[in-house]
């Protein structure tokens, strides 16, 4: 049994002032991060795609500097609106050792952080493409946020080579 404070009311007081020296450095280290509240500031890094013809994936790099935001939606736009049927979102699952790609409503953009949309995670496909999408091509692209609103980006048509590297280079980026 340890040993009691021979001075009444002295461990009631130690143990708030930890309580609040505890709550107050909680306070702090939590203004050093952005909270999911605080407003997302997302911009476009990296949009880019590989030649194809009929549906192909872009791939995004978006900084976030503010609170979490999420891609809910895409679309192209200005002179390439029409160009395809639609832009779904999709998320790659794998299930029994075999990778799918699942569409889905919403892709995570946290806040404070890069961003990678890219292949093996989640990206934007492109569907009934109208003509082909040639290497050098750059086409306009209109990103809905869910907080954020309507984000533009112009997307390059690149290369397999160019994309590897590109993809390398974002390794230490989230997905």
């Amino acid at each position: 049994m340890a040993p009691r404070d021979p001075r009444p009311g002295r461990s009631a007081t130690w143990i708030t002032a930890a309580v609040v020296a505890v709550a107050v450095a909680a306070l702090g280290l939590g203004a050093c991060a952005p909270s999911s509240e605080a407003e997302p500031a997302v911009s476009v890094v990296d949009a880019y795609t590989i030649p194809g013809e009929g549906s192909l994936a872009i791939y995004l790099t978006l900084a976030n500097e503010g609170g979490g935001d999420h891609i809910v939606g895409a679309a192209l736009s200005g002179p390439d609106e029409g160009r395809a049927e639609r832009i779904s979102l999709h998320r790659t699952v794998e299930r029994d050792g075999l990778a799918t790609m699942t569409p889905t409503d919403r892709l995570p953009v946290p806040g404070g952080t890069d961003t990678a949309l890219e292949p093996g995670g989640g990206h934007l496909m492109v569907e009934g493409l109208v003509d082909p999408v040639e290497l050098g091509d750059t086409f306009e692209l209109t990103v809905e946020l869910e907080r954020s609103g309507p984000l533009e980006a112009t997307v390059e048509v690149i290369d397999v080579d160019e994309a590897l590297a590109r993809l390398v280079g974002d390794e230490g980026a989230g997905s």
